[in-house]
């Protein structure tokens, strides 16, 4: 009699959500890190060998995300398909904002890297401006555009409550990109850096290239 070998995949069922808002405590990093790849493999975002190099030296504790190449081109259609798979409660992602209007203000990798320490629960109604200098000379990363686009596909749910101010990247007239719910429905917009009780900057503490 044949044997049929079953591997296990980690499904973002209910508990797994619960889990993700406690992952220290419910899930290892192993298991956090098979939920990414999956969803992003089948997203057609990332290859398994993207994460083949992470898998070796993942760190037994903390929150790390792994951050696929940046597609091209980079502009407002392609834009408005990426946040168009963010979804909450059956409501997909809208854009607002056209990337030709924003630039990282950080140096940021194109090809897959990892993001080690994530953390979305601080600096919540401090202005971003204020944020991200606390982040930076923390030795932290505040999410750019890319990165919150792909946290926010891969945890949409963590947008419930709070918005995420993406202070890695900057816009004319001091805006700058957020992602947050509005009605229900996740968008992606540039908003003014003010200091608002919904929104948090959220950062990794470094980044990891293969």
């Amino acid at each position: 009699m044949s044997t049929i070998t079953t591997v296990e995949v980690v499904r973002p069922t209910d508990a797994l959500r619960l889990a993700l808002q406690n992952p220290l405590t419910l899930l290892t990093p192993k298991q956090l890190f098979d939920f990414e790849v999956e969803e992003l493999v089948t997203k057609g975002f990332a290859a398994y060998d993207h994460a083949d190099s992470f898998y070796k030296r993942l760190p037994s504790t903390g929150v790390h995300v792994l951050v696929p190449p940046k597609p091209r081109p980079w502009n407002r259609a392609h834009l408005n398909y990426l946040v168009s798979l963010i979804e909450v409660d059956g409501e997909k992602g809208r854009n607002y904002t056209d990337p030709a209007h924003f630039s990282d203000e950080d140096e940021v990798s194109d090809g897959p890297h990892l993001m080690l320490d994530v953390d979305d629960t601080h600096y919540l109604n401090v202005k971003p401006s204020v944020s991200r200098a606390t982040i930076l000379a923390e030795g932290r990363h505040p999410f750019c555009t890319w990165r919150g686009i792909i946290c926010a596909l891969l945890f949409p749910w963590r947008l419930r409550g709070r918005g995420w101010y993406l202070a890695g990247s900057g816009g004319r007239f001091g805006q700058l990109p957020c992602v947050r719910l509005f009605n229900g429905t996740p968008i992606l917009n540039a908003w003014y850096g003010n200091a608002l009780r919904e929104f948090v900057t959220p950062s990794c503490g470094s980044i990891w290239l293969p």
